[in-house]
């Protein structure tokens, strides 16, 4: 589970490239250690658009991911520990 600003093809292009070249910088790459990378799938689950009088982008990401990582219960799956709920609570 992530969020990215850019393409979603160059976000899943940045991700096989860390997994081909064994970049264990990325999570995605280190999960690889421990699985069939055959196996991986990318999906794009939700466009958030701008809001039009502007705001925190990186924030708004930030929220809908950890509300996606929640129902989908993809902590459990150990590449998504680190989303916080503090992106729910007062300025940040």
């Amino acid at each position: 589970m992530g969020s990215t600003i850019r393409t979603i093809q160059e976000r899943i292009a940045e991700h096989m490239r860390a997994v081909r070249l064994k970049d264990l910088r990325y999570p995605v790459a280190l999960h690889s250690t421990t699985c069939d990378v055959s196996l991986f799938r990318f999906h794009a689950i939700e466009h958030v658009k701008s809001h039009p009088r502007g705001g925190n982008r990186e924030l708004q990401l930030r929220r809908r991911e950890a509300i996606w990582i929640s129902r989908l219960h993809a902590v459990q799956c150990g590449i998504n520990v680190d989303h916080e709920m503090h992106y729910f609570l007062g300025d940040n």
